[in-house]
């Protein structure tokens, strides 16, 4: 009997799931069946924590601490790409757990969806500067606080993300701190910009090939993090 209701409440959890994440629905359905492969670098299991992914083969480093998301979030976004299928993305997954024995490998359902979607939302998003914030109704010395608060959780992102782990060198922390505040300045005046690579350009010195090569990723997901710090501030003094 108690199994019963279990199941049913389960059923009518699912369905609730569906109607208010119908994308992380459909991305959970889309790795369930690709885990059905039994070539998949990666398997379904379960323990304390629920629905957990873990490496099909090889020692899932039980005994030490979960892999922090924001850690596992920076990794993945740097090589994942909206057009890489679900297989592919497992298999981004599988590496970054594989290739660290610091963290358990096994991973939480629910947060690899989370991860997922990150990725997929980029089809719905548009160019780098096609989305322009808008500063109307504060006066100059609120825009002026509000991009001083921003350009210090920029700073500190691209010391603790990428300078301190010696992602980047000292110049090129500078330069993509800079060519970010430019962007910030240019959508506080007449709201126009222009790429991301135009300002890594004017201050790097970079060709095209080399910022595609190098910083291109990391570029993006410090826009993505301005654009979701800027508006949380300016939706705060509105």
């Amino acid at each position: 009997m108690r199994a019963s209701i279990a199941s049913i409440t389960d059923r009518h959890l699912a369905q609730l799931y569906a109607l208010n994440d119908p994308s992380g629905t459909k991305i959970k359905r889309n790795i369930r069946n690709a885990l059905k492969n039994k070539n998949s670098c990666m398997s379904l299991s379960r323990d304390f924590r629920g629905t957990i992914l873990q490496p099909t083969h090889g020692d899932p480093l039980d005994e030490c601490d979960p892999f922090p998301v924001e850690d596992l979030q920076h990794l993945f976004l740097e090589r994942a790409r909206y057009f890489h299928t679900i297989p592919e993305l497992l298999e981004i997954v599988h590496a970054i757990v594989t290739e660290q024995n610091t963290y358990r490998r096994s991973l939480v359902l629910t947060d690899l969806v989370n991860l997922f979607k990150l990725v997929y939302a980029e089809r719905e998003e548009a160019s780098d500067h096609d989305i322009t914030p808008t500063f109307e109704g504060l006066s100059d010395a609120e825009v002026a606080h509000i991009l001083l608060q921003v350009q210090r959780s920029l700073q500190e992102k691209i010391l603790v993300t990428y300078l301190a782990k010696g992602k980047v060198s000292r110049r090129e922390a500078e330069g993509m701190f800079l060519a970010l505040c430019d962007m910030m300045k240019d959508w506080t005046s007449d709201g126009s910009t222009t790429s991301l690579f135009w300002y890594a350009h004017q201050h790097l010195g970079v060709s095209e090939e080399e910022y595609h090569n190098t910083l291109r990723t990391k570029m993006e997901y410090l826009l993505r993090e301005v654009r979701s710090d800027l508006a949380a501030r300016l939706t705060a003094e509105l």
